[in-house]
């Protein structure tokens, strides 16, 4: 209750102190606190506790729901018209559209993804969503990414006040309606399923098999990303059928795509002896990628060099590329990994090996 009244620019002192109380009530919704009106019937006491519901019924709800409210949940709460009318009048809420007003002090260009969801009747969903979710999405992915109904996308262009905020928050707006149900209607973000069959059409399949990898690997049931299988189109389709849990990160899903288009047989997370590699390619071939999360520390600089040198003296070839020359360089990477593969060192040993357990 005390942090809802941030909503009105009220300090929480405010609320231990009657004079202040009483000056901000007057202030904020036109109603003396000493006036006959207000207090007949109830003594100081109980005319300070009605003051204080109505500064704080108002704050709490906009504290639990981002900083927009319904009519809906303000009846529920026993905020009656007259206080929504001061609100309103009083500039301390703004009516965006029937039925759905937003704290006047919310600035969408600073506000959280969830309020802007909330502000535009939608969902966060897509790249947006996913990248929520702490999955792997592309690079570049600076605008939020809402989910709408066709008749509320209808809404939010008649609406001056709604396509402000657009604009504000750099907001790309989807115009779908699922073909299931989301399981918690009062989250503002879409569900992993729903969130990669919106973003299909803006993917290749190699990314949609990277945020695949990422979301199984994060817990999303394979059931539910079915559904993405049964309502999305071709390439959701071929790229859910390639998932692999199994690699580590969004890059090795995208490298493991495209290795395996060059025909190549290919293990990924293969264990040789004490190391775990990225990918076999036939019997001695070795090819890692270095990505952000686990290969960024001096530590970790040392322990990949430990490795590729037991491994080399295990009689294997080690190819490392960084996550940069996979997304920004891949034809240069092809080409040397095709090279050493023409050279037969995928085949054989580079020298006579020693034993990796010995």
């Amino acid at each position: 209750m005390v942090n809802g009244c941030r909503y009105f620019g009220c300090p929480p002192e405010a609320l231990r102190h009657g004079e202040a109380l009483r000056a901000l009530v007057t202030h904020r919704f036109g109603v003396h606190s000493d006036s006959p009106q207000f207090l007949a019937g109830a003594q100081p006491e109980s005319a300070r506790f009605v003051i204080i519901l109505l500064v704080s019924t108002i704050g709490e709800l906009l504290e639990s729901n981002y900083g927009v409210i319904t009519t809906a949940q303000l009846r529920a709460a026993g905020v009656t018209r007259h206080a929504l009318r001061k609100a309103l009048a009083e500039a301390q809420l703004v009516k965006l559209h029937r039925g759905r007003y937003v704290c006047a002090s919310i600035n969408a260009a600073e506000a959280e993804p969830g309020t802007v969801a909330r502000m535009l009747n939608g969902r966060i969903t897509g790249f947006s969503a996913l990248e929520t979710h702490g999955f792997w999405v592309p690079e570049c992915q600076e605008v939020l990414h809402i989910r709408v109904t066709p008749r509320v996308a209808e809404h939010i262009r008649e609406s001056p006040a709604r396509a402000q905020i657009l604009d504000e928050a750099n907001v790309r707006l989807h115009h779908r309606v699922l073909p299931w149900p989301e399981v918690d209607d009062e989250n503002t973000t879409d569900s992993a399923a729903s969130s990669m069959l919106v973003a299909e059409k803006d993917c290749r399949v190699e990314d949609l098999v990277a945020m695949g990898d990422s979301a199984l690997r994060n817990g999303v049931q394979p059931r539910r990303l079915a559904l993405a299988a049964k309502y999305g189109g071709h390439k959701m389709r071929t790229a859910l059928s390639m998932l692999d849990a199994r690699s580590g990160s969004g890059v090795e899903s995208i490298v493991r795509v495209r290795l395996r288009s060059l025909r190549l047989r290919v293990r990924p997370q293969a264990q040789l002896g004490r190391w775990p590699v990225d990918f076999l390619i036939g019997e001695w071939l070795i090819v890692e990628v270095d990505g952000f999360a686990y290969h960024s520390g001096d530590k970790d600089f040392s322990r990949d060099r430990r490795k590729d040198r037991e491994l080399n003296a295990a009689g294997y070839t080690v190819l490392r590329f960084t996550y940069r020359q996979v997304i920004s360089d891949w034809e240069q990477c092809e080409r040397e990994i095709l090279a050493f593969v023409r050279a037969g060192r995928h085949q054989r040993p580079n020298y006579r090996p020693r034993n990796l357990d010995g």
